[in-house]
């Protein structure tokens, strides 16, 4: 479905934004934006693909769904961008992968789809969390390391490295949902 190519997409240009925002070594907010508002498009892609394979993502429940996920979160984003907040925007990341995850979950059930993928997603992107908080508490300790030797150093890298692995997860489980549902609708 194009959903499932739209988040493809979206992870690319999340991928652009990143490197554009590493390339300034984060000191530009603009270079900030570009790797974050695109981020929260690629969470907004997730709930699209589990539309329809759960009772809440169908009539009547769908726009309250979506406004929750996409345009309430987005308006969250522009809160963001005029507070220059970052834990504004972690906070909506979240919710909306949060919202799309356990959507997806609970439709497993339903659709009697095995859940070992999302099982694979969330261990892959809270290692990944891990790791990321780490690096953030070395940043904020002035303690990171300034040779590539020291495996410290590859933390940020590692948490690209986990976050590319869950969202390859996440795409496996959903889609194996939307396969379920097509076949459970064209019965």
């Amino acid at each position: 479905p194009a959903t499932f190519l739209a988040a493809e997409a979206a992870l690319v240009i999340v991928f652009a934004g990143s490197v554009a925002f590493h390339a300034t070594a984060g000191g530009s907010w603009f270079a900030e934006l570009l790797d974050e508002i695109p981020m929260g498009l690629l969470a907004f892609t997730y709930l699209l693909t589990v539309k329809d394979v759960h009772a809440w993502t169908r009539p009547p429940h769908w726009r309250s769904v979506l406004w929750a996920g996409g345009g309430g979160a987005f308006a969250g984003y522009g809160v963001y961008v005029y507070r220059r907040d970052h834990a504004i925007f972690s906070l909506i990341f979240t919710a909306q992968c949060l919202l799309a995850g356990l959507l997806a979950f609970d439709a497993g059930k339903a659709l009697a789809v095995p859940r070992g993928t999302w099982f694979a997603f969330l261990g892959l992107i809270l290692t990944g969390k891990v790791i990321w908080e780490y690096e953030r508490h070395l940043y904020r300790t002035d303690a990171c390391p300034a040779t590539a030797t020291d495996p410290r150093f590859w933390c940020h890298a590692l948490w690209h490295v986990f976050s590319a692995a869950a969202h390859h997860a996440a795409m496996v489980y959903h889609g194996d949902l939307w396969v379920a549902w097509d076949s459970k609708r064209r019965k």
